[in-house]
């Protein structure tokens, strides 16, 4: 199923002999803000290439009517002062690719003898790296799963729900942050302002320690913008009930 907000849109190219910084930093990636609470990736990759795009609403980047990506990224590094400087040195391999509506859930996380993990289970928002930590997680959850599966001689679809249920508390905590990121008026500079302990813990859940009971921190959050509430999905399909075995 489709995100309920998250449906933003993608446009993205490589460069060659774009500026990076000096040092220890050459290889760091930069997220730079656009107008509407979108934002760029500047990401360098090796020889002298780097992958720059820009995420943000369908309807932001199709504004007056333009319909070419090429034509909406060159628009958008106008917009951005420091993307449009490092962008000055270097030049485009030509190829500019658009990808929207990413963001989805899948309804079960597997069946009888069948685990989804990584993007076939869920992918948010590329804004918090969260789709590589999932990913990760979750292939070892899965691998441990399999482990105990073949010990056991148990490969029925129920056995998997702790892992289910695991694997979503992660995605719906790591959710939320990525609404709040989205809305307009939003900053997370203003919630540590305010209440200074929950610096650590959204340092926690960007860092991949999303299983965690972060209660008190949406009732923070939730003081400056809405967060949603737990989508109902990625349970294991019980093929014998549903009527499809």
């Amino acid at each position: 199923m489709k995100d309920p907000f998250l449906n933003k849109v993608a446009v993205w190219t490589y460069y060659k002999g774009s500026k990076r910084e000096q040092g220890i930093d050459e290889g760091q990636t930069t997220v730079a803000f656009v107008p509407e609470k979108g934002w760029f990736w500047h990401i360098p990759q090796h020889n002298d290439m780097v992958s720059v795009g820009v995420v943000a609403e369908g309807r932001y980047l199709t504004r007056d009517g333009v319909k070419d990506p090429k034509a909406m990224f060159h628009r958008e590094v106008g917009e951005n002062q420091w993307i449009k400087d490092h962008l000055s040195t270097g030049a485009s391999t030509g190829d500019y690719y658009l990808t929207s509506e990413y963001s989805y859930h899948a309804r079960h996380c597997g069946c009888d003898g069948l685990l989804l993990v990584g993007d076939a289970f869920a992918f948010l928002d590329p804004v918090f790296s969260s789709g590589l930590m999932l990913a990760l997680k979750s292939g070892v959850m899965a691998g441990e799963e399999v482990h105990r599966a073949i010990l056991e001689k148990d490969f029925s679809a129920a056995r998997s729900a702790g892992y289910a249920t695991q694997l979503r508390q992660g995605v719906e905590n790591m959710r939320k942050l990525i609404y709040a990121f989205y809305e307009p008026t939003f900053s997370f500079k203003d919630v540590i302002m305010k209440h200074p302990d929950a610096a650590g813990e959204i340092t926690d859940c960007l860092s991949g320690d999303v299983n965690k009971d972060f209660t008190s921190l949406w009732s923070k959050i939730r003081e400056f913008v809405p967060l949603p509430d737990d989508l109902p999905v990625g349970q294991p399909l019980d093929q014998a009930t549903d009527g499809h075995g």
